[in-house]
């Protein structure tokens, strides 16, 4: 909504103008139920009525020729009507900031819905006869989507290495890593080593090689989530690098576990090159985010973390609890949703932590479906539309 628009003529909304209009409180947009609240500004001269006018219409452009406006909805208020033969304007509150005009206060609330149906007609057979008039209303709501049942699981076939964007290495080096270290270091040792390994003693013991591992953590979701259903992830694991004196890799534990959907909502005001001065356009994006799951193991080490490990095995993260409204994009608004697992562990005595997966995607379908997909991007890197 703008003061000035194809309705309101050339002239540009400016306060040194016999008639000016200013908003209070302006936002980049507006929406269904807002208040939209201002003055008019006017020069005290004879006029019998001012009317202020909101008007809504939709432009449709065309590459040649002059654009269609189609108004949708309008909204009408007398600021002032002469109730006598006298119509000047002294009577009423004058601007302090705007000498020699007058103040009309003006609300409107945007309208919470409009009906616009195109007139269909059709030729008469009577050549005498006027056209039929036909109006037919039409409902229609969509199908559940019919998924595959390989979209509904994750798909962890992306190759022997992860993809760079997926790769969360991690790097632990201390003593703790021998598996034996309980057993043949003692209590001096075991001084000596934290001392060590903080950089603060330097001598021949600190000179013997410290064992390393170097190991990756990425988790994988289904590229289609069902709302009202759990939502299926697998972790992936792969050692990279370990030190010669490691027979084997070490075991990694999980501490704790969070599971979040961040949610963007973007707003579109396109601009109106018409207008004096031409208005530029204006994108406003509104943030959010959702827990599903945020779990401790505190228990011993905590659970056991390997490769191919489902979450649903240690923890029960359903998409339930919220009113979750589907993905869409339209023209001036998108809606968007992004799946983020962050997971917290230990190996040996270092603690980590790493955000494992961020999958962008979107639900499909409408809020009024028994059942609506969620698409996510796998490892693989390509958007999935249901």
């Amino acid at each position: 909504m703008a003061p000035e628009g194809p309705f309101a003529g050339r002239r540009a909304n400016r306060r040194d103008n016999p008639v000016y209009i200013h908003l209070f409180n302006s936002p980049p947009a507006y929406t269904a139920g807002d208040h939209v609240r201002g003055l008019l500004l006017i020069s005290q001269s004879r006029s019998p009525r001012i009317n202020i006018v909101l008007r809504g219409f939709s432009v449709t452009p065309h590459s040649s020729g002059k654009p269609t406006y189609i108004e949708l909805c309008r909204e009408s208020q007398d600021l002032f009507v002469s109730a006598g033969n006298s119509s000047n304007l002294d009577l009423l509150p004058t601007s302090s900031s705007n000498p020699g005009k007058a103040e009309l206060p003006f609300s409107f609330t945007f309208a919470q819905h409009i009906v616009y149906q195109l007139e269909v007609t059709m030729e008469s057979s009577d050549p005498d006869g006027l056209p039929v008039r036909v109006r037919q209303e039409l409902k229609y709501t969509p199908l559940p989507p019919d998924l595959h049942p390989t979209l509904l699981q994750p798909d962890t076939n992306f190759g022997t290495t992860l993809p760079k964007h997926c790769s969360h290495q991690k790097f632990i080096r201390t003593r703790k890593l021998f598996q034996d270290y309980e057993e043949r270091a003692g209590k001096l040792m075991k001084i000596k080593d934290k001392l060590a390994d903080k950089e603060l003693l330097f001598g021949f013991q600190s000179l013997a090689e410290i064992p390393y591992v170097k190991f990756t953590i990425s988790a994988t979701p289904a590229r289609v989530l069902v709302v009202g259903s759990q939502v299926p992830v697998v972790i992936s694991v792969q050692h990279l690098q370990r030190s010669e004196s490691l027979a084997s890799p070490p075991d990694l534990f999980i501490r704790r576990l969070k599971v979040q959907l961040n949610f963007v909502f973007n707003i579109f005001t396109p601009g109106d090159p018409s207008a004096r001065p031409p208005k530029k356009q204006h994108m406003h994006s509104e943030r959010g985010h959702i827990m599903i799951c945020d779990k401790k193991y505190e228990k011993g080490s905590g659970k056991l973390l390997y490769n191919g490990l489902s979450l649903l095995d240690i923890a029960d993260v359903k998409l339930t609890g919220h009113d979750f409204t589907p993905s869409f994009t339209t023209y001036g608004l998108n809606l968007e949703y992004e799946l983020q697992i962050e997971i917290t562990g230990k190996c040996a005595d270092r603690e980590w932590s790493s955000i494992a997966s961020v999958s962008r995607g979107g639900f499909h379908g409408a809020t009024s479906l028994p059942q609506c997909g969620l698409g996510f991007s796998a490892p693989g890197n390509y958007a999935i539309n249901t």
